[in-house]
């Protein structure tokens, strides 16, 4: 009888707080109490591992791995390991001066949503250790103030976004263990506080950007498991001889059991051999590639005739040369020259990983190119002519 008495009182308990939580919303007035109660009740809050405070109350400085500041506003929500799941709503938006938000090592699912790269008060973001799906939302750079953001051991695909570049202040940038492909995007060398970058076991490919030389013997870079990319991901390779073409022709993985001694070619893409019945790497045929789109680096095999086997094309390309000068490129003029007789040309000015950063038609055979202001670095100018395709790299001290 003393059991089912206790029993009922915990029930009755239960439901009192049931039934405050509506009339405790409605009659708060702490802003950011909606918020917390959106994430309480998305990510199934009854169920947390510690809920202590939790809505009890309209008084959130007080709950649970909630921090506030002088005036009493949410600066740090720390769940932890604190058995969230459900998706994480948009509403976590509205805690205008949250600094650190940490829902690392719970079973959140779904997608990130684009809201929360819009928190500009944000510095720390760790969602790691989740069950996240989808694209890493493109509003990534809008977020420009982080210092740290973990969005490692997750499901998230697709690419790397150009945006990441824009996360200046950053000194950690941790996106090991998920499934993201595609070429890396440059400017992540440009981070002057940069201490770890982790992109393991992704499913990135291609060279290297060039700026992250700049890291060299200063941050950890860690690219293991990448084996699409050049030395397989070994970015210490890197750092051996940043400025020649070290990374054209270093192996590479492409995952295909067909082919065989795969390498990073000139349009650093990871490609090998056709294997015939022996197991013997054949030349196989080199595709044409397709018409440039942005992100992604053109061919560039000089000479005409981009299926003939390798011996035409060498053929090819030692009678059809083309120079390029100054290079290093001094002042923002460049001359290219094409074969005497030479009417019509294409010349394209493109970043390393292939975007196309300026466009020019010829009716000559030397052309004066006027450059846009450009960072140092390397750069590519490719020339298409009359069936012919040429990439020259070129350095801008």
């Amino acid at each position: 009888m003393q059991t089912l008495s206790i029993a009922q009182t915990f029930a009755g308990i239960f439901a009192f707080f049931l039934a405050l939580s509506p009339n405790l919303a409605a009659q708060c007035d702490h802003p950011d109490f909606p918020a917390l109660e959106k994430l309480y009740t998305a990510t199934n809050g009854d169920d947390w591992t510690d809920k202590s405070g939790w809505l009890t109350d309209c008084a959130p400085c007080g709950w649970a791995g909630v921090d506030c500041d002088a005036d009493e506003r949410v600066t740090k929500v720390y769940l932890r390991g604190n058995g969230l799941t459900g998706e994480l709503p948009v509403e976590i938006q509205d805690l205008d001066r949250l600094e650190t938000l940490n829902l690392s090592n719970n079973l959140i699912g779904g997608t990130l949503p684009g809201e929360l790269f819009g928190m500009i008060t944000l510095r720390v973001l760790n969602v790691s250790r989740n069950r996240f799906t989808g694209q890493i939302p493109a509003s990534i750079g809008a977020q420009t103030e982080l210092e740290q953001l973990w969005l490692s051991e997750n499901q998230l695909s697709g690419p790397v976004p150009a945006g990441v570049a824009n996360l200046t202040q950053l000194r950690k940038l941790m996106l090991e263990e998920n499934q993201l492909t595609g070429f890396l995007p440059e400017g992540l060398g440009d981070f002057p506080h940069l201490r770890t970058l982790g992109l393991t076991n992704n499913d990135l490919e291609g060279c290297f950007p060039l700026d992250l030389a700049a890291l060299c013997g200063q941050a950890r870079l860690l690219f293991d498991g990448n084996l699409k990319m050049a030395w397989k991901g070994d970015f210490s390779q890197l750092c051996t001889d940043a400025f020649d073409d070290a990374q054209i022709g270093a192996p590479c993985d492409d995952g295909d059991p067909d082919t065989g001694s795969d390498v990073i070619n000139e349009d650093c893409g990871c490609h090998g051999g056709a294997l015939d019945a022996d197991g013997l790497v054949g030349l196989g045929e080199i595709p044409e590639e397709n018409a440039l789109t942005a992100g992604t680096l053109p061919g560039s095999l000089t000479g005409s005739g981009l299926n003939a086997p390798a011996g035409e094309i060498a053929s090819a390309a030692a009678a059809y040369e083309v120079a390029v000068s100054p290079n290093p490129v001094v002042g923002n003029e460049l001359t290219v020259r094409l074969p005497e007789g030479t009417e019509q040309s294409t010349l394209r000015l493109l970043s390393l990983t292939g975007r196309v950063l300026q466009t020019q038609a010829s009716e000559q055979a030397t052309t004066v190119v006027q450059l846009p202001v450009l960072e140092a670095g390397l750069y590519l100018v490719e020339v298409v002519s009359a069936g012919n395709r040429t990439v020259k790299r070129i350095m801008v001290q």
